[in-house]
């Protein structure tokens, strides 16, 4: 992740939004798991959560 921040911001395309979606998507995905005990799921919810936070 942090290469890849890097050229964005090398290149001008300043995008720390990153690091929040990481965190909120793993957060969402731990609650979920916690919740419903399958990791399946939670991986589903935490994918789908992270592409409509973006």
């Amino acid at each position: 992740m942090a290469t890849g921040e890097t050229f964005v911001i090398i290149t001008g395309g300043i995008d720390l939004s990153v690091g929040f979606m990481v965190g909120f998507s793993g957060v969402i995905c731990a609650k979920v798991m916690v919740t419903l005990q399958a990791a399946g799921a939670s991986q589903a919810v935490a994918i789908s959560s992270g592409i409509i936070a973006a």
